[in-house]
């Protein structure tokens, strides 16, 4: 951990349901609508990425630069990125009110950079990324009373040219607690 890199990461997605009579997404999502049975969507997606990485020098170790080309010796770093994408996401209903949720969508996009070296500054020429939306839930839905516990994963990966890659991870994680007013 270096207290001298600063880091800022937008991230917006957007998923369409392709298949309308399944209301997957918003069951799990408000708690509130119990289903009854077990079911599954295709998505796709749009997804767009700003990420900004400032360092006081560079942020290859200096006991570890011999093994770094001048490229890699990255001081600062900007990257916007647009992508489509298409998964699947299926909600199982198990026993006693428990439900899980898992959804995966993977794409492919552009992206755009910007990067200031220790001795050089570039655009890498080789604008394509490779994403990963992926979520993990599990919930209980009861009468009266609801939760849930998410994990919601979004990854990027491109190329920074001359043999170096970069890729961007946001991990989030939710907790839902819900108190229903009236029965279902």
């Amino acid at each position: 951990f270096r207290r001298d890199i600063r880091t800022r990461t937008f991230n917006l997605s957007y998923f369409y349901i392709f298949n309308k009579s399944v209301n997957v997404l918003h069951s799990i999502f408000s708690g509130v609508n119990k289903d009854q049975r077990s079911a599954g969507t295709v998505l796709g997606g749009l997804t767009t990425e700003w990420h900004r990485m400032e360092a006081d020098s560079s942020i290859v170790p200096a006991s570890s630069s011999d093994f770094f080309n001048a490229e890699a010796q990255i001081v600062s770093f900007d990257q916007y990125g647009l992508g489509i994408s298409c998964g699947y996401s299926y909600l199982f209903v198990l026993p006693s009110n428990w439900l899980i949720f898992l959804s995966a969508a993977p794409g492919i996009g552009l992206s755009f950079k910007n990067i200031n070296a220790e001795t050089i500054s570039y655009k890498p020429s080789n604008i394509w990324q490779v994403t990963l939306n992926a979520d993990i839930q599990i919930g209980y839905n009861g009468t009266r009373f609801y939760a849930l516990i998410s994990s919601m994963n979004t990854w990027f990966r491109s190329s920074l040219n001359y043999g170096n890659a970069g890729s961007s991870n946001s991990l989030k994680f939710k907790l839902t607690l819900g108190w229903k007013l009236q029965k279902q």
